[in-house]
């Protein structure tokens, strides 16, 4: 689909920067002496140009237009350095982008320097006998897979997506169908470099720099931009055995859902639904797989469940089923798509999940779900280490998202309702992916964080004085007094 006049217009005027949030007192912002300054000082590519600002104006979500003054393709850890302290020193802001695979605008900048991370995407090392994997923040996640499997190895979590990028993920937690077994891609990052708001490079652990490395993981970039990650990787095995089971209702979904965490059997498990009928009901399954290095399916997987109907065991090389994400390269997107992507995906204690599906699927209007799917993928708060990563209190929860593809002219209508969709679900007292919808004001990031947001706000003005890195995202600066409403928050 052609873009329409106007949206070529509406693209046009995101090329108009906002005024940035000047960083220091006393700085000024000329924005060609902030170009000739990042010339002079990166090695990488520095481009003001219209169409490089362009091609970094929008993200997956396609809702949100927002284009940077300069746009720098760092060469190095060096260039990321030089980059975050001349804009410092010229008073704006530093955004780390990749591929895009934000909802709500998390990876644009707004009249600021945009660090196009994809120019950093190499698998450095992996190393069998240590169990680790060395990348940088640009890498993207199917060159992971493919460097690690070779050497004998896959890392423990995987999204859905393999192109997106390691350092994105990190950013927001990074979930997958193993979670419930070993958490997000954050809880598995054994260490990482990172370039701080003075323009430092800090290798961060859990021995070294370990405040900074327990809150740039899952931080939003609010705190650095994490360059190389260090993360851990288990041995593959030689096959997986999969099983799909299909229910009537959210509700059997859930019980079973939650059955199969309990018992431990599977190795990753994720529900899913889908309209059929052209829309009049929905269809959920729940996938169960089973890694071994059998020849025969292992017994008893499917102990204690309901479905409906089954299909498998069927079996499959592992390393295929490693790599059989989604597969959409998003490293190539270049320009705008003509749909959209409203998403929401909120973490839901057990006990709420089935209400929401079934209150969204009465309140949303039916275009919208027409092209949409749901997944539920549940999360185990005891394998959760990282203090940003946001859950209910429940010993499990789900993460439960809705997602219609929507052409950009109905986008405004649909955001709205998908807004309010995501309102329902922190009513409901679930938690936000950052990935995707954002808290709208102070009281929602409250409740996001509940007691640790203070704590939250306190650390961005330590590591962040000025302001440097996303300087809108969080309201503040003052800790705001609404109540906690329950979110717990893992403490470092």
């Amino acid at each position: 689909m052609p873009p329409t006049a106007e949206t070529r217009r509406a693209d046009a005027r995101c090329l108009t920067p906002a005024a940035p949030r000047p960083a220091a007192a006393g700085t000024g912002y000329d924005p060609r002496a902030l170009t000739d300054a990042l010339r002079r000082r990166c090695r990488g590519e520095v481009s003001a140009a219209p169409a490089d600002r362009a091609a970094v104006a929008f993200d997956f979500g396609n809702m949100v237009r927002r284009a940077p003054q300069v746009v720098v393709r760092p060469r190095d850890v060096a260039d990321v350095a030089h980059a975050v302290r001349t804009a410092r020193e010229h008073g704006t802001s530093v955004t780390a982008r990749a591929t895009g695979h934000s909802l709500g605008g998390q990876a644009l900048s707004a009249g600021g320097v945009l660090l196009d991370m994809r120019s950093l995407s190499r698998v450095a090392r992996v190393a069998p006998r240590g169990r680790w994997v060395e990348a940088e923040g640009g890498a993207v996640w199917a060159d992971v897979v493919e460097g690690t499997l070779a050497a004998g190895h896959t890392p423990p979590v995987l999204t859905s997506n393999l192109f997106t990028t390691v350092g994105g993920t990190h950013s927001v937690g990074g979930v997958g169908t193993a979670s419930f077994r070993h958490g997000t891609h954050a809880d598995n990052c054994l260490a990482c470099e990172v370039v701080t708001a003075d323009g430092d490079v800090r290798w961060c652990s859990p021995r070294r720099n370990a405040e900074l490395f327990a809150h740039v993981l899952c931080g939003l970039g609010l705190f650095g931009v994490m360059t190389r990650l260090r993360l851990r990787v288990h041995p593959a095995r030689r096959r997986t055995w999969t099983w799909r089971l299909a229910y009537g209702s959210p509700e059997a979904l859930v019980a079973d859902l939650l059955a199969a965490v309990l018992a431990g059997r599977a190795d990753r498990i994720g529900g899913r639904a889908y309209p059929v009928e052209g829309g009049r009901r929905w269809a959920y399954v729940l996938d169960l797989a089973v890694d071994g290095d059998a020849e025969a399916p292992p017994a008893g997987v499917l102990r204690g469940l309901a479905p409906r109907l089954v299909a498998g065991p069927a079996a499959r090389a592992f390393a295929d089923a490693a790599r059989s994400t989604e597969r959409t390269d998003l490293r190539a997107v270049q320009t705008p798509s003509p749909c959209g992507h409203p998403w929401v995906d909120v973490f839901l204690p057990p006990a709420e999940v089935a209400a929401y599906v079934r209150e969204q699927l009465t309140s949303l209007p039916p275009p919208l779900l027409a092209h949409a799917h749901l997944l539920f993928w549940p999360v185990t708060r005891a394998v959760l280490t990282r203090p940003l990563f946001a859950v209910p209190p429940a010993p499990v929860s789900i993460l439960t998202s809705i997602m219609p593809t929507v052409p950009r002219a109905r986008l405004p209508g649909a955001a709205a309702a998908m807004a309010a969709a995501a309102r329902d679900g922190a009513r409901r007292g679930g938690t936000h992916y950052l990935y995707g919808s954002v808290p709208a004001d102070a009281d929602a990031w409250a409740r996001q964080f509940g007691s640790y947001w203070p704590r939250l706000q306190a650390l961005k003005r330590r590591y962040d004085p000025d302001g440097v890195f996303h300087p809108d995202l969080l309201p503040g600066p003052e800790p705001c007094a609404a109540a906690d409403r329950g979110a717990a928050v893992v403490k470092p």
